[in-house]
């Protein structure tokens, strides 16, 4: 109830982190330069308490107008929504559409918060990883968004200068204090398929995505040292790790920054296609050309050979780099699913490619970027 000074406050912020105390302008070679800021979390939500779309707006506006005039090139988003968007009718659709029609004059980017499988069981969350269920596509979430800002007259104006935001996201929002097979899903295997499939569509979407990861028991990058119970007897199927291991959602990360190991992915995506759509999942393939990598999530529990046909690219090599199920495990309270061993990413042989494509066996549960040289 107290946002007398929010305004002052945030202007203050800018000031603090973005103004150069010598020449009292904005500097970005600062040290801790701030240049994307989100105003709010999850002020839908009633557990924060939620704060209604009408307080929200108001605000909004006038914290970042009061910001801009100390930094006029900082970005300003929100309004950060909680719970489950799940289109029209939901209480975040609804709040993110009256937001722009009150402050799409002003905002940056939209962001909104995504936790795709909360509520699901492991059994259930292969068949989410589809090519139709994955609501990071264009077609889903994104796209929803997409349209909204297009359906609103001050939005719609500036469509081309907003962006899109998932400024929380995660397989799921379950940090495993709870005795549920969902506290799993971070654990397993699984969530470096899903990390990386997730990824892979908000880039080709043109999404910024943040995860959640503050080393907070299941919700961390890195393990900090605890597994979560699935019943009262049974853990998680991999060893409780060591403090700072990977979690799986690190691999789905590491397959495309290349975690220094190998070249980045770049900033440009190229359309792909498969006509792998078997058992049940098939594979999802991700491409950059300013920077020719390919990353190929199979998701499926069988291999498959996989011929690539490049188009503008004829001759060379391509470095392969593979994070890869160990196998089945015994199982939890819910299901039996693929082995996740925090040990680091294999590379495999390089390829030769000839006529513009390679052929290739691509291991069940696998992530594997090709770099093209």
């Amino acid at each position: 109830n107290n946002f007398v000074n929010a305004a002052t406050d945030a202007a203050n912020m800018v000031t603090h982190f973005n103004i150069n105390p010598s020449t009292h302008l904005p500097d970005p070679t600062l040290p801790h330069y701030v240049k994307y800021w989100v105003i709010g979390n999850e002020p839908n939500l009633s557990t924060t308490p939620a704060i209604p779309v009408t307080t929200y707006d108001p605000l909004f506006i006038s914290m970042t107008t009061a910001m801009k005039a100390v930094d006029p090139n900082i970005l300003a988003g929100g309004p950060a929504t909680g719970g489950s968007y799940s289109g029209p009718g939901s209480t975040p659709y609804s709040y993110i559409d009256q937001f722009l029609i009150d402050c799409g004059g002003i905002v940056d980017f939209v962001d909104f918060h995504k936790y795709d499988l909360s509520g699901s069981l492991w059994s259930d969350s292969p068949t989410r990883l589809s090519s139709t269920g994955n609501t990071y596509k264009y077609n889903a979430r994104p796209g929803q968004i997409r349209a909204q800002i297009l359906a609103h007259p001050l939005s719609a104006a500036r469509s081309a200068q907003i962006g899109i935001q998932i400024g929380e996201w995660n397989i799921s929002s379950n940090a495993g204090g709870s005795n549920t097979p969902e506290a799993r899903l971070p654990y397993d295997f699984f969530n470096v398929l899903y990390g990386a499939s997730a990824l892979g569509n908000m880039m080709t979407t043109g999404t910024r995505g943040m995860v959640f990861g503050d080393k907070n028991a299941a919700l961390g990058i890195l393990s900090d040292g605890t597994t979560p119970y699935i019943t009262a007897t049974t853990r998680v199927t991999w060893p409780p790790p060591a403090t700072d291991t990977p979690m799986p959602i690190f691999y789905a990360y590491a397959m495309y920054t290349g975690m220094g190991l190998f070249r980045h992915y770049g900033t440009a995506a190229v359309n792909t296609t498969t006509t792998i759509v078997a058992s049940p999942n098939g594979l999802d393939v991700f491409a950059s050309n300013n920077g020719k990598n390919i990353v190929v999530v199979n998701k499926d529990n069988i291999a498959h050979t996989v011929t690539f046909a490049l188009t503008g690219y004829a001759m060379g090599t391509a470095e392969v780099w593979q994070k890869a199920a160990d196998g089945a495990v015994i199982g939890s309270s819910d299901a039996t699913g693929p082995q996740y061993d925090p040990s680091p990413i294999q590379q495999l042989p390089a390829m030769n490619i000839t006529n513009g494509g390679f052929s290739v066996s691509v291991p069940a549960y696998s992530v594997t970027t090709y770099v093209l040289n």
